[in-house]
């Protein structure tokens, strides 16, 4: 055939405009001749030999067209436009035979013509909808193997939002939506089959490979351009493990979107244009090793869908909604993690991230960064796998939250459970593999699982504790600061460690309700007690206990029973006194020590005072008076279980009666007292000091008779008494210890006791006229009352019962005097006495002097 070469129609020099349409010269009317050559070219458009290109008589009979001679060449134009913007593409084409010519608009192939036995001799116009998928897009066409001339022309792409991008036609290989599932080896339509297809437009449908490998395999990708409009489709790898390179651009809406299904693996190394809705289902996991530029899409987890970000992933949003995502690169989007999602990686997420599924930092034990903030959910879950001290990835480390940034927090909502696992665990590829034997010890520390710049709020209603991996009575515990959160192994319960004292077991229930209460004011005492190894609890939770509280009334009894000992002793002196008045004073100091019973550790109690009194014979052998006294006392817990100062007053009154050799002494007194305590609270390296003051009161009432016989100038006088004490010290507030200060409830204690006793005295003339009478006492006394005192008090408002020191219940007094009269009227004596129980001594010095008229 021969091709007729025309005269140019036109030159540069009355180009046409290019108003109204993205191309320039679509009408090939500004044509340059190249200089000693048939050569020319078209303005804006390239050509790849353009040896093979003229200017032909245009469609209109008058102008130019670009018409291609005989070789393969391609005639080209990038185009300015917007990303997912919508397009109309309308050419002219006219066949003088030949084999074929195609169009492409970027990757898609729109038109796709193989030359006939009837070619299109006439000017026969094609029209195409398409959609850019880039803010630039090539336009060419393509000639190949060519046995006559092809021409073109009136080449427009006008923007046509409306437009709705054929489904039909040669638009490469598309996929038949008639059928229930297109493979590799089925024919597409109009165009090739897929393994001869560069360009594959889903617009519905279901895709699958026809043989093992069509979709590619581990190590060979097959190179593919998926092109999805909105009516979007399926690739279901149909449980074969595929892998696919080039690009995929999506434009699929919410409600059809483009969705990944299959039991196979999948990698996809193609860069991913996201305008649509990407849905990943596979129960294979699939790996995404290019970025995804998800522009305004969203990239969607669902039906167990299981995939791995290595190559980024920018704007959008993404949501697991069932399934799970590891993130081991930089996903810059909002991350929303459903329900029955999971949110695992290594990577970093750069924006707002809500979980009411599960996070699960790390593909084994590893790091997951934020820099935005994290939201978890009532109802979700943090898992934290432990496979060491380390803060890396994999073997030997164990797993961590970091949230980065100004202002941004790591927020627990109500009901979140931490669940730590230290079996079972998985390694990801190029991570070293772990034993899965790990064990942790009591009291050891992982430093800030969680990290917040904008601060942590709110705590785990739940840790599920690992099934192995912890130690005898451990259990792991959070320990929560302002920007951080701590796991620590502790006790499994405050008040089943072991050898722990009554005292210590009573606190230590009270804080594991406190515990279990959730108790937020709770949480310094628990912050303070986590960290601590299993030799320094039992202590630490002992000072807790406030035990020495509980010795205060037993300290008030000694107060009243000091001054009933000193009148008793004055009345001893009475016996057949006679009538008249007699004043008399007497100072004292008392030392007392009460051992540890194996519950509470005691106290001791230095006393020192003095009495003042007077009495007067009513009749003959009658003798009634009245006291007053005054006392210091210093208790001081053992082990440093508390301190207090006592000033007690006392007022009583006494009657007593002789006849002969027998006689009957009753007394009865009451003593107010004002307490001030005081007591460290040690846990650990934290050292707080808890004071308080109250009042109290205390009455005693005692009854002794006996008989004096004179043996040669020796008296000896048998005695049996009966002795009353009951004492009242009022409830108080500890001070100056937060939340470690302990509230104590009203506490009253009453003791009756009971004794027989030996008195020996020698009375000895002195030449001075005056006597001497060395004096030598026994008495053992029975506590009819069960000894000790218990004493309810409360820790944030939970109540415990802690026990005093329990002395024994029989205790014998040992003592001796002396007293000189050194005038007719006046008197002074000393005496000494011992009391020895088998928990209790206490020595006690007393001087007195006495007036008589």
């Amino acid at each position: 055939m021969t091709v007729a070469i025309p005269v140019l129609a036109s030159s540069s020099a009355n180009a046409a405009t290019c108003t109204g349409t993205l191309l320039c010269n679509g009408d090939f009317e500004i044509v340059t001749p190249v200089a000693g050559t048939d050569e020319v070219s078209f303005g804006s458009w390239t050509s790849s030999d353009p040896s093979g290109l003229r200017a032909g008589l245009g469609a209109d009979g008058k102008g130019n067209s670009a018409e291609f001679l005989f070789s393969t060449n391609t005639l080209s134009q990038a185009l300015t436009t917007g990303l997912g913007d919508r397009y109309q593409i309308t050419f002219q084409y006219k066949s003088e035979g030949g084999q074929g010519l195609s169009a492409y608009f970027g990757d898609a192939r729109i038109f796709d013509y193989i030359g006939d036995s009837a070619p299109p001799t006439g000017w026969t116009t094609y029209s195409f909808n398409v959609q850019a998928f880039g803010s630039q897009t090539i336009l060419r066409f393509v000639a190949d193997s060519l046995g006559a001339a092809q021409n073109i022309d009136n080449v427009t792409v006008t923007l046509c939002p409306t437009c709705t991008p054929s489904p039909v036609g040669n638009l490469g290989a598309v996929i038949d939506r008639t059928k229930t599932f297109y493979t590799t080896d089925d024919a597409a339509g109009t165009g090739s089959n897929l393994s001869g297809t560069r360009t594959l437009t889903f617009d519905g449908g279901t895709l699958r490979p026809g043989t093992p490998g069509a979709l590619g395999s581990q190590g060979q990708p097959v190179t593919l351009v998926l092109n999805v409009g909105s009516a979007g489709g399926t690739l279901d790898n149909a449980g074969q493990n595929i892998a696919l390179a080039g690009r995929i651009i999506n434009t699929a809406s919410s409600a059809s979107p483009f969705t990944l299904t299959g039991a196979g693996q999948g990698t996809i190394a193609s860069q991913i244009t996201n305008l649509g809705t990407l849905v990943v289902a596979t129960s294979g996991r699939t790996l995404f090793s290019s970025a995804i530029d998800n522009a305004s899409g969203s990239f969607v987890l669902r039906n167990g869908g299981q995939a791995s970000l290595t190559g980024g992933l920018t704007g959008g949003s993404v949501a697991v909604e069932n399934g799970q995502l590891s993130v081991n690169s930089v996903v810059t989007a909002p991350v929303t993690v459903g329900a029955q999602g999971t949110l695992r990686g290594t990577g970093r997420v750069a924006g707002a991230t809500t979980i009411a599924g599960t996070l699960r930092p790390g593909n084994s034990p590893g790091t997951l960064t934020f820099t935005g903030p994290v939201t978890q959910q009532a109802g979700s879950s943090l898992v934290l796998e432990i496979d060491g001290a380390g803060t890396g990835n994999g073997a030997g480390n164990y797993s961590r939250v970091i949230v980065t940034g100004t202002g941004n927090a790591y927020t627990i909502s109500s009901g979140v459970t931490l669940t730590p696992v230290l079996r079972g665990l998985t390694y990801a590829a190029g991570e070293t593999a772990g034993t899965n034997s790990y064990n942790l010890t009591l009291g050891q520390r992982l430093t800030g699982v969680i990290q917040a710049e904008g601060g942590v709020t709110g705590t785990f209603a739940t840790i599920t504790q690992p099934v192995a991996g912890l130690p005898t009575g451990g259990r792991i515990v959070a320990l929560y600061s302002a920007n951080s959160v701590d796991l620590y192994v502790g006790a499994a319960s405050y008040a089943g460690l072991a050898g722990l004292t009554g005292n210590q077991r009573a606190v230590g229930a009270a804080v594991d309700a406190l515990e279990a209460s959730r108790n937020p004011a709770a949480q310094p005492i628990l912050n303070a007690l986590i960290p601590l190894g299993i030799s320094a609890l039992p202590s630490a939770v002992g000072g807790l206990s406030g035990e020495f509280n509980a010795n205060l009334s037993l300290a008030a009894t000694d107060v009243s029973r000091g001054f009933a000992d000193m009148i008793a002793t004055r009345q001893g002196g009475l016996h057949g006194a006679g009538q008249g008045w007699q004043v008399w004073g007497r100072a004292f100091g008392n030392k007392a020590r009460t051992s540890s019973d194996g519950n509470n550790p005691g106290f001791r109690h230095r006393m020192a005072g003095g009495m003042a009194g007077a009495d007067i014979g009513v009749d003959n052998g009658t003798r009634a008076g009245i006291a007053v006294g005054y006392a210091d006392s210093r208790v001081t817990g053992r082990q440093d279980s508390g301190r207090a100062s006592i000033d007690s007053y006392h007022v009583g009154g006494y009657l007593g009666w002789s006849q002969e050799a027998l006689f009957v002494d009753a007394q009865a007194g009451i003593t107010f007292s004002n307490y001030e305590t005081a007591r460290t609270i040690t846990t650990g390296i934290q050292v707080r000091n808890a004071g308080g003051d109250t009042d109290g009161r205390s009455v005693g009432a005692g009854l002794e008779a006996g008989y004096s016989l004179d043996l040669d100038g020796i008296q000896l006088t048998p005695s049996a008494f009966l002795r009353y004490d009951g004492s009242d010290v009022d409830g108080f507030a500890e001070r100056g210890a937060d939340a470690f200060g302990l509230t104590v409830a009203e506490d009253a204690q009453a003791d009756l006791r009971a004794g027989i006793g030996l008195r020996l005295a020698a009375p000895v003339a002195l030449d001075n006229g005056g006597t001497l009478v060395p004096e030598l006492s026994a008495r053992w006394e029975h506590d009819l009352s069960t000894p000790g005192n218990s004493i309810s008090q409360s820790l944030l408002g939970q109540a415990f019962i802690v026990q005093a020191a329990a002395p024994g219940r029989d205790t014998a007094v040992l003592g001796g005097g002396l007293s000189m009269e050194i005038a007719d009227n006046m008197r002074l004596s000393a005496r000494y006495d011992a009391a020895l129980s088998d928990n209790r001594t206490q020595h006690a010095m007393t001087a007195q002097v006495r007036f008589a008229w």
